[in-house]
This record gives structure tokens, sequence and C-alpha cells, in this order.
């Protein structure tokens, strides 16, 4: 697959949060071609799934099913209908080229990607629990003021709210098997975590945190419980995260719309948090950045 990828094709991933309900270039374009698709059969008004396309907007084939045997099919098909009915040649301006794709952060926004995964995997569940859930994480220049603020008067706070209600609700979730429900404001029964300086230094400061969490449906069919400890650096001049490590081990349990054949009962879950700034990290954007204000000011 990913030989026939390289060589045969042109891949290309994009977020369908982004490309069926934003008024951008590439918005346009992915619906023109997705409508000739048959995407509506599926449920949940998702233009999800895999697309063999042609840059003037022709779609030679969709689906949205991860099996293997069937994508090859549908490459196989796709390259088929492709040379017997070649593209249009097309000339993209540049003010297509140009326009913003994505939600992208600001370059004063610190990145951390999020690595999800459940370990071990108990006995017996599907084969879809081996996975890894993976996301970025947003930290903004506000988050960091305020934990410059609160460092001045002291030497052990709490983490700023914002801050510690975004990881919470949004980053600290069980999303190895699809796309999670974000916890909502009432459905977070404890967010308590400390941050402590570690050093100060000209130009850094290095801080250490710990906490517990909770989370859950309110007839507990779905939650999750853990502890969070971590270590990180701040830049005073710039107010950017120049190293971000967190890890944290708790229990789980349910699913949401979307990821569905989790393990029965509670089942362990760890997330490990890490700095980073390519440019992936750049370029796709937090899952939850779709909800606006709720994810770049997030509240209990």
């Amino acid at each position: 697959m990913i030989h026939r990828l390289q060589t045969e094709f042109i891949p290309v991933s994009g977020n369908t949060a982004e490309l069926q309900f934003r008024r951008t270039p590439a918005a346009a374009w992915f619906m023109q071609m997705a409508n000739q698709a048959d995407w509506r059969s599926q449920p949940g008004n998702t233009t999800q799934g895999f697309y063999v396309a042609a840059a003037d907007g022709t779609c030679y084939g969709w689906m949205n099913e991860r099996d293997l045997p069937k994508l090859q099919a549908l490459m196989d098909r796709g390259l088929e209908q492709f040379r017997a009915h070649p593209p249009a040649a097309v000339a993209i301006p540049d003010t297509d080229l140009a326009a913003r794709f994505a939600a992208a952060p600001d370059p004063s926004t610190s990145v951390v990607r999020v690595f999800t995964r459940i370990r071990p995997v108990p006995a017996g569940a599907d084969p879809i629990n081996n996975g890894v859930g993976r996301d970025q994480m947003w930290i903004f220049a506000e988050d960091v003021r305020d934990l410059l603020e609160a460092s001045e008067s002291a030497d052990e706070f709490e983490m700023p709210r914002a801050l510690a209600t975004r990881m919470v609700r949004f980053h600290l979730i069980d999303n190895v098997r699809g796309e999670p429900d974000m916890w909502k404001p009432d459905q977070v029964r404890k967010a308590a975590f400390t941050v402590r300086i570690a050093a100060r230094a000209p130009g850094r400061r290095d801080f250490t945190f710990s906490g517990e969490f909770a989370q859950g449906l309110p007839d507990d069919s779905r939650g999750q419980e853990g502890t969070i400890r971590g270590e990180f650096s701040v830049d005073t001049e710039t107010r950017k995260v120049t190293r971000f490590r967190a890890y944290s081990e708790g229990k789980a349990w349910g699913c949401s719309e979307y990821t569905p054949e989790e393990p029965e009962g509670r089942f362990p879950l760890i997330i490990a948090m890490v700095e980073t700034d390519d440019a992936i990290a750049r370029a796709v954007p937090p899952q939850a950045v779709w909800m606006g204000r709720e994810y770049l000011s997030p509240h209990l």
C-alpha cells in the first residue's frame, strides 16, 4: 500500500471538518469532487473516506472502509478509470495556493504532540485497540503569561485554568479507535493540577506539574480517570514552551459514538505528550479546534 501510494499516486490527507464545512478554495474544490461520490449513503453527514481524484476535480472512486483488499481494489479501479478518462489540464491560481487550507496556530502558540494507547490491551479485545491515538495540543501565549505571572509570587501554584481545562476536556481522552466525543464542562469531575518551579535561569523558567483528573457521563456508561505528571520549560522572552514532557496513566471505560469496539469493563489508558514544531504539527490542528472558542478558552 505504501509503495503504491509513493509510486502511483500523490497522497493527500485533509480534515473533513475543514474541507466540508469551511468556505475556502480547498473546501470548494473538495466538495465539488466529493459530490460525485456516494458519501451521503453513510450516516453522520460526513464526507469522510478515501477518494481517488484528479487535480481538475474528477472523482474516480470513493469508499470509507479500512479493509486492505477493498482499498487495493479502490486504487485499481481509480487508476483504470484515470487512464481511460484522463483529467483536463488545470492551472491553479496563486491566490488559491496561498489561501489558508486549515486552522493554523499563531506563531506565538506552542504545539505539543499527544499519543494515546491502551497498554496492555486486555485479552480478547478487538485488534483495533492496538492502535495509537494522535493529536496536537496548543498552548497559547496567554497560558504562558498566566504561568509566568503566577510563578512571580509563588513556587507552587494551581495550573492556569484554561490550560488545565483544555488538557482535561480535549486531550486526556480515549481517541485510540477513532474520533471521540469531547468532554463537556459538566462531565469533568476532577481537574486538579499543581505546578512547581524547578529552576530559574536568565531567559528561562523550568516547571514540573502533577495532578489528578476524572471525567464521565451522568449514567457512567463512559468515563475516564487518572493521574498525570510532567515537566516543561518556558522562554520568558518569547513566552513559548521550548520543552514539554508529560505522561498520564489511568483507566477508561465505555465508548464514544465513533470509537466503538472498546475492551470490556475498565481498561488501562496511557497518554504521552512531547513538544514539537515540525511541519506536520504546524499544518494539522487539534481535533477539537473546530469547536472554536470552546477550545481556545475552555471553561468548566
